[in-house]
């Protein structure tokens, strides 16, 4: 080490001069987080709130003078007993599992070698893997030989930059001119009242406007309405306002549904308009053995956002954006690098996204695929599905529970409903009833608001979520509601 004053431990030494020490707190490390993991179940799925906020004042964020090894690890070790615990089978609330073994690993190997995904330069290895990867996935979906793609650091990314791709392709001249001069007429984006905020937010970001997001009413269903959309298409028509995009979405985020994607692709084909399918969530069912079919349709859509840290257990964040036609990333969405080589063969990934510098998500992503194998993950995937079934069932045999609508997926949204109990009353006892779960039972469910009411939603991802585990869910559940006079 040549600059003074820095601690001994502060890199590994490529010369293997600290080996000895640096294995030993890796060791160290490692070993404390398989312990940790190893007894998730012990501790609650959601941490006394007040407990965290008195530990973090006790942490330095920007000390004057640097930490000795052994501390610093001791401090870490105390994050697990502070933090969401997600691999709690008794986790339900949201859509973010429990990692995969080789998606940790993979996560802990692409940081040490931190290369940069920017360009082939930075990154030879992880960028060729990524671009084959991407093409593979892309066939899994039934999107042909010319589809690509390219990782990004979330779902958020991959829809913000698949409707900037749409807009370039309805409007080439938006590429230079931007939108002061590159449009000559008032664009929209078309999603469901259930699509992900994100939509919204890229409408903002990309300067389109949140006016200008029409959001389609759902069906009985819950499921983006195909009347409701040809109607919406064809007032647009006559108002000479054009459509940019049609966002169709695989899993919704509260109710678990999917639009119904076939009928939604032949009406953009007919109306010449782009499809970008949000499967962030139940994009996973591609890969199903006994339900790929609730998919059907989503391979005719011009992109595809999907991503791997939900349903697949991959470590966050991790999102792929899909194309049928790979060309078209470099077409509709590229910025030259003057500082990297130009390779032959494959794409500067910084030049065809939104992201520039980017970790290589890839490495995790391809650990964990390698692990499982098609096979492992349709099993994992179906299991789920069996899970939400028994889910459901128990909520069909309560007269008193309802669902919102029935889930595709494996995310469950119903609450406890009595039409003689005033509607603020019903939300009240809802929300309590959550409360009683995660702070009295130490089952943590969500409580979204969904249709101007208080519901109970549960993602039933945990691969060690039991039907005993649903059982012992809802004897709580009735306890409370025995215990309030209301069963």
């Amino acid at each position: 080490m040549l600059v003074k004053g820095l601690p001994r431990t502060a890199y590994i030494d490529p010369k293997g001069l600290n080996k000895n020490e640096v294995d030993a707190l890796l060791r160290q490390t490692v070993n404390q987080l398989v312990a940790k993991l190893s007894m998730a179940a012990q501790r609650l799925p959601y941490p006394d709130f007040e407990k965290v906020k008195a530990f973090q004042k006790t942490l330095t964020m920007l000390p004057e003078k640097g930490m000795a090894d052994t501390k610093i690890i001791e401090i870490l070790t105390q994050f697990y007993d502070h933090s969401t615990n997600v691999a709690h089978p008794h986790y339900m609330a949201h859509m973010s599992p429990l990692p995969t073994t080789f998606s940790v690993i993979g996560e802990i190997v692409a940081a040490a070698i931190n290369n940069n995904m920017i360009s082939l330069e930075l990154s030879p290895l992880f960028t060729q893997m990524e671009t084959q990867l991407i093409k593979d996935v892309a066939k899994q979906f039934g999107l042909g030989e010319k589809a690509g793609g390219v990782i990004l650091s979330g779902g958020s990314l991959s829809n913000l930059q698949a409707i900037a791709m749409a807009r370039n392709d309805r409007f080439p001249n938006l590429l230079s001119k931007g939108m002061q001069g590159g449009a000559d007429k008032r664009m929209v984006i078309i999603a469901s009242q259930e699509a992900h905020t994100s939509i919204q937010r890229a409408g903002m970001t990309l300067g389109i406007g949140l006016e200008n997001v029409r959001l389609i009413p759902t069906d009985e269903s819950g499921r983006l309405s195909v009347h409701e959309l040809v109607n919406t298409l064809e007032s647009l028509k006559s108002e000479s306002i054009i459509p940019l995009c049609i966002i169709a979405t695989a899993g919704t985020t509260v109710a678990g549904v999917i639009d119904p994607l076939e009928p939604i692709a032949k009406i953009a084909k007919e109306y010449g308009v782009w499809l970008h399918v949000d499967g962030a969530y139940g994009g996973a069912l591609i890969f199903s053995h006994e339900n790929k079919h609730l998919l059907k349709g989503i391979e005719n859509a011009d992109s595809i956002t999907f991503n791997p840290q939900k349903w697949l257990f991959v470590t966050k964040t991790c999102s792929l954006l899909m194309v049928k036609d790979y060309a078209k990333m470099s077409n509709l969405f590229s910025v030259y690098l003057p500082y990297m080589q130009t390779p032959d063969e494959y794409m500067n990934l910084g030049e065809i996204t939104v992201q520039g510098s980017r970790h290589a998500e890839i490495v995790k992503v391809w650990a964990s695929f390698q692990h499982f194998g098609k096979e492992g993950l349709g099993n994992l995937v179906d299991y789920g599905i069996g899970l939400k079934e028994a889910f459901v069932k128990a909520i069909e045999a309560r007269p008193y529970l309802k669902v919102a609508h029935r889930p595709q997926t494996n995310v469950v949204c119903f609450r406890y409903f009595n039409p003689a109990i005033d509607p603020k009353k019903l939300d009240e006892l809802n929300t309590s009833l959550q409360k009683f779960l995660t702070q009295d039972c130490g089952i943590f469910l969500s409580a979204p608001w969904y249709k101007d009411k208080k519901w109970l939603k549960a993602v039933l991802l945990n691969p060690y979520i039991s039907e005993e585990i649903i059982k012992v869910a809802f004897e709580k559940i009735d306890l409370f509601l025995t215990s309030c006079n209301l069963i």
